[in-house]
């Protein structure tokens, strides 16, 4: 297993949420402005996730043996988005973005993923903690930035200036695989069973080894949808690409509060009551939300759920890459993860397809973050027991 440069990393998810963030959020509200409804931005969320996992399953070895040449694919899918941005109009802009965001994921993420877990060492929360906060950095300035250029300049503006720091998110990788920072890892040497899994269990399989964190995965797809849409209300409501903006500041502001912190209580194994009461605390903010109609509160409960988040995704997130590098077959893990995020999107748009709400995907992002305690549950019960 090939490790890359921790710092390089770190420097790269800085870069890419930089230009991630300046059209990221936006992109289902242009859309939604274009074609007149929300179904149609749904639509879009629904057809790129299944897009994207058929892509993850179906390459998803080549992309954690070849990482880096997969990042610097994602530039190609990643230049045509910008495009369909600035000239796409009507199904050619919805069916284009589809194709165009579901390669530009399925070529990153997983890729991403593979060169952190084969790159956290020992101290994986602490890792988690630090690359979250990058990514978390990056995404700070980003939406504020677009949300006054899209108002004033325009999406071609903004455009350029997501490609410029793309290409410099990618060449700071490209330059250290060139130099040689990319090294062998050692060998991981696999615990006796009875170490990696309790007597309950004993998975015959990466997946049966892994099927907590799958299910937390499912639930945690609900927020990431649901998110999307939030940010799709609250155009709904002000109108202004610069409040969705500032809305998505508000949450990293909150994000980045919390990513350090409850990194390093994760290598302790001292996580449970800080995570599980702020899941609790976010299940209700998502059930609250659609009551949100001043500026206030809709700041107020997006900087708060943000702040809440990695309290309890950092810890299931650490101890999946342990538990995954663990199995021998990470790329199996990764991708299975992958898809199982999208699969709890998946129903979420069907929810609002199916009534029409626009308050429920929030819902069910409440629901589902309630749900998560029980794997939560059985996650540290499970770690504890090592």
């Amino acid at each position: 297993m090939r490790t890359i440069n921790p710092k390089i990393l770190l420097v790269h998810r800085v870069m890419n949420e930089l230009a991630d963030s300046l059209l990221k959020v936006f992109i289902p509200i242009l859309i939604y402005k274009e074609l007149g409804s929300i179904g149609y931005a749904a639509a879009y969320l629904g057809g790129y996730y299944i897009l994207q996992s058929l892509l993850n399953m179906t390459l998803g070895r080549y992309m954690t043996s070849k990482p880096i040449v997969f990042i610097l694919l994602r530039l190609i899918p990643v230049l045509a988005t910008q495009y369909l941005l600035v000239a796409g109009h009507g199904s050619v802009l919805l069916y284009g973005l589809i194709a165009s965001t579901a390669c530009a994921n399925a070529f990153y993420w997983v890729p991403l993923n593979y060169l952190f877990a084969a790159s956290a060492g020992k101290a994986v929360g602490k890792a988690t903690g630090r690359f979250r906060a990058a990514s978390v950095a990056g995404k700070i300035i980003g939406p504020g930035i677009s949300g006054i250029v899209l108002t004033y300049f325009g999406i071609e503006a903004v455009s350029t200036i997501a490609i410029a720091f793309f290409v410099v998110s990618i060449v700071v990788l490209l330059v250290s695989y060139l130099s040689k920072s990319m090294k062998e890892e050692a060998p991981v040497i696999p615990l006796p069973i009875a170490e990696a899994t309790t007597s309950a269990e004993q998975p015959q399989s990466p997946i049966a080894a892994i099927r907590i964190y799958l299910v937390s995965s499912v639930l945690s797809g609900f927020s990431d949808t649901a998110d999307i849409f939030w940010s799709l209300y609250v155009f709904t409501v002000s109108a202004a690409f610069i409040d969705v903006g500032f809305v998505a500041v508000f949450i990293q502001f909150g994000v980045l509060a919390a990513n350090l912190v409850i990194g390093k209580l994760t290598d302790v194994r001292k996580w449970l009551l800080p995570a599980l009461l702020p899941l609790l605390a976010y299940a209700i903010i998502w059930i609250i939300r659609p009551y949100a109609m001043a500026p206030v509160s809709v700041f107020t409960l997006s900087a708060a759920g943000g702040f809440l988040v990695p309290f309890f995704t950092i810890p299931i997130f650490a101890n999946f890459v342990q538990e995954s590098k663990r199995t021998h077959n990470l790329p199996v893990c990764l991708v299975s993860r992958e898809v199982a995020l999208k699969g709890g999107g998946a129903i979420s748009i069907a929810g609002y397809l199916a009534t029409g709400m626009i308050a429920m995907p929030f819902f069910l992002a409440g629901a589902a973050s309630l749900l998560l305690s029980i794997p939560l549950l059985r996650i540290f019960n499970r770690i504890k027991a090592v």
